[in-house]
């Protein structure tokens, strides 16, 4: 299967998650509260998991075994944290991997790409963003999860189309 097309199905997933997750907001401090609240967690489990099956599929049609490992992994995390309970250390430390493997994956790209200036700036906007999180973690960080997860979303897009830009060997 092509890999636009592969990414296309990714990301009408993705708006998909976003469009289900700005309707049941309403008050909710962080995403955890909305995706794993038992009138919600299957809807994204199904989702995450039909948007899984393409994301292995096109992470296994890259080069790098690194960047396969660290997405493998955060969907794994992803699931086990979907299943958590939002109130237990568990669920706290799944998400905070999650953020970390993130941020993994990007450092990796950034060094694949001999350190892309948008890459760079969308890698410390990440950063930044985490230590927001990480600030406000008991306040309500809805907002700041949001934008470190459609950054991380940009940084995989502008990835995908980085070859043919600029003819960098990453697929």
């Amino acid at each position: 299967m092509d890999k636009d097309l592969l990414l296309l199905f990714i990301l009408i997933c993705y708006i998909f998650s976003i469009i289900l997750l700005i309707n049941k907001y309403k008050y909710n401090k962080n995403i955890s509260s909305i995706i794993c609240h038992d009138n919600n967690k299957y809807i994204f489990i199904l989702l995450l998991f039909i948007v899984t099956i393409a994301i292995i599929i096109y992470e296994l049609k890259r080069k790098d075994l690194y960047s396969k490992i660290l997405i493998f992994t955060l969907i794994i995390f992803l699931f086990l944290l979907i299943y958590c309970n939002e109130n237990t250390i568990l669920h706290q430390l799944f998400a905070f991997l999650i953020f970390i493997l993130i941020l993994l994956f990007m450092f990796r790209n950034l060094f694949l790409t001999k350190c892309n200036i948008i890459l760079l700036i969308s890698l410390l906007l990440e950063i930044i963003l985490l230590l927001f999180l990480i600030i406000d973690f008991y306040e309500n960080i809805f907002y700041f999860e949001f934008l470190y997860i459609l950054n991380f979303t940009l940084y995989y897009l502008y990835l995908h189309f980085i070859e043919k830009i600029y003819g960098y060997e990453l697929t």
